[in-house]
């Protein structure tokens, strides 16, 4: 069986997309243990012999990304993905993890404008599209191709990594997975007041409550110790070993660690907190007086009927049977 994986970028620069991969690659393993793989990626030289291989291949799998914004249909990403998918008609189609670069739920109805038509032919030609949150299933219904999800339930393929990477923790540190809200595309529709509320909360957590800062910031916040974007899998998984209890802004920090039975609570900062809410993670205001944890006891949740409805699926797909 040979499949072809396509990640927009490899190694992947999105701390989220790093985990999604690392997600996807355990489950592919575990779907398909006799099988060929070959990876593409935008931002890697395509070797000609690929397209020799895409001819012959059986599946092609997305993998994690976004992969709905404004102008979408223009991007590089977005033509190498279309020239793959027509090169091979007969190959299955699936898609994992499908995420949205719209951080405001009010910009999903842009969607229906000039690129709907090409969306539309574009992922209706998928066999089975999986999104990690209902706002992307959201785009999906407008397009008119949401029965392409098969029923799945919206779930971030991260919560599958305890079953790759399974961890004997210890606990030992209350962590704040920084988050600065005064850049990327949240930026702008925050306002003040609320940039304001979400600074002041995590500068606390960290002068009078003792949180360890982590991940990225800039300005005030790159004097925080370890304030460095964690871009790698190890080093993730050496602060899930010593985190007692987490509270973020960032969902592709909060979600994994949720998944690792580690007490998580996410600040919503744009619509994607969604996300984190449906897999199970308490949703807070940036107020202090939210911000308790009770004992902070390590609870691992149970993510297999997830992964076995998932596998269920792609299977199917395949016209093989699963055996749960």
């Amino acid at each position: 069986m040979n499949i072809v994986v396509y990640v927009p970028s490899f190694p992947p620069s999105n701390f989220g997309d790093h985990l999604g991969y690392e997600a996807v690659d355990f489950f592919l393993n575990s779907c398909f243990v006799d099988s060929n793989r070959v990876l593409v990626a935008v931002e890697r030289e395509v070797d000609p012999s690929f397209y020799d291989y895409v001819k012959n291949a059986d599946l092609f799998v997305l993998a994690c990304s976004p992969w709905f914004w404004y102008g979408c249909v223009h991007s590089v990403k977005y033509q190498l993905l279309e020239k793959i998918l027509g090169m091979n008609k007969r190959m299955k189609k699936i898609a994992l993890s499908v995420g949205s670069c719209f951080p405001n739920e009010r910009d999903v109805g842009c969607i229906t404008d000039s690129d709907c038509k090409h969306l539309f032919e574009l992922w209706d030609s998928f066999d089975l599209i999986h999104v990690r949150s209902s706002s992307v299933f959201d785009i999906l219904k407008v397009l008119g191709v949401d029965e392409k999800t098969h029923g799945l339930k919206n779930f971030d393929i991260t919560t599958l990594l305890p079953l790759k990477y399974p961890l004997e923790i210890e606990p030992v540190e209350k962590v704040l997975a920084v988050y600065d809200p005064r850049n990327g595309f949240n930026a702008s529709f925050l306002g003040s007041k609320r940039r304001d509320e979400i600074l002041n909360f995590e500068k606390v957590l960290i002068s009078d409550f003792g949180y360890t800062p982590v991940c990225h910031g800039v300005g005030d916040l790159q004097s925080f110790p370890e304030a460095d974007l964690i871009v790698t899998i190890s080093k993730f998984l050496r602060r899930v070993r010593l985190t007692k209890q987490l509270i973020s802004g960032r969902i592709h920090f909060a979600i994994p660690c949720f998944a690792y039975g580690i007490p998580t609570k996410l600040f919503p900062v744009d619509s994607r907190f969604r996300a984190c809410e449906e897999v199970g993670v308490k949703i807070i205001e940036p107020r202090i007086d939210e911000a308790d944890f009770g004992d902070g006891k390590i609870i691992q949740p149970d993510f297999k009927n997830f992964f076995n409805s998932l596998k269920k699926e792609v299977l199917e797909v395949m016209g093989w049977r699963f055996e749960g």
